[in-house]
């Protein structure tokens, strides 16, 4: 400000009654809680007549934890796009359904989010989490600042954990594009003839995947640290492709991905 104001040709003071006059102040937006939720989707009820299931809006909550952006964007994606008629009432799985296509779109508030992933500070914070280690020496700053994105939140019972479901789904997903862009083509082996799962042939066909591929996409992520845990995500999202989905669960100092 200083420094405009002189190129401008004004005075070099900044007229502030005090030069430690500086406020810095985080202002964010709260979660919906579940009642809140539960009244947003009525008012889509009351305009239209189409109905929120009681499972749906549990659904919805219990996937975006109040997250404004997400609760929103679920309601949009199925009163939009996926349920037009006012007379079908919208359940727990038209809930499930939006959140895979909105995780698989990217949509500019998670891509906004992918791209922080990025940032050194948050690195430092996301990567040991992922990987089930202890933070280590992080500022508090930096937690606070992740937990004022909206990013993380800390449980009640204590410890930093991911904000909800759907970030907890969005996160590996994103530091597994490069990794699955690198993948070669894999024939799925482990199928029987009836469409089954074969485990003991699948568990094979990843050994010998990782001999022939694993070392070179190691350097395919810039999380050095769970490089292994996202190539195998990654062969594994190539496995279910089909149809499956894969469930994550991740915590501090768990040891366990």
């Amino acid at each position: 400000m200083r420094d405009y104001k002189v190129a401008s040709g004004g005075s070099d003071r900044l007229n502030t009654a005090s030069p430690f006059n500086i406020k810095v102040s985080s202002i964010t937006l709260r979660n919906f809680n579940a009642a809140e939720v539960e009244e947003l989707y009525q008012q889509h009820t009351q305009e239209t007549g189409q109905i929120f299931t009681e499972e749906a809006t549990a659904m919805a909550f219990d996937l975006t934890q109040g997250q404004p952006w997400l609760v929103n964007a679920l309601a949009k994606e199925i009163v939009e796009k996926m349920v037009k008629d006012r007379n079908i009432a919208i359940t727990k799985e038209h809930i499930l359904q939006a959140k895979e296509i909105l995780i698989a779109r990217q949509d500019t508030h998670l891509d906004s989010l992918a791209e922080r992933l990025r940032e050194p500070r948050i690195k430092a914070i996301i990567e040991p989490m992922l990987a089930g280690l202890e933070l280590g020496d992080i500022p508090n700053d930096d937690i606070q600042f992740v937990m004022d994105l909206g990013l993380c939140k800390m449980h009640p019972q204590g410890g930093l954990t991911i904000a909800n479901p759907i970030y907890r789904e969005v996160l590996p997903r994103v530091l597994t594009v490069t990794p699955m862009a690198s993948l070669p083509m894999i024939a799925p082996t482990w199928l029987t003839q009836s469409g089954e799962l074969n485990i003991d042939v699948l568990l094979e066909a990843f050994i010998r995947f990782w001999r022939q591929h694993g070392e070179p996409l190691l350097g395919s992520t810039g999380y050095h640290e769970i490089a292994p845990h996202l190539v195998l995500m990654a062969f594994l999202h190539r496995v279910v492709n089909g149809g499956g989905t894969l469930e994550r669960e991740y915590a501090i100092g768990s040891d366990s991905p």
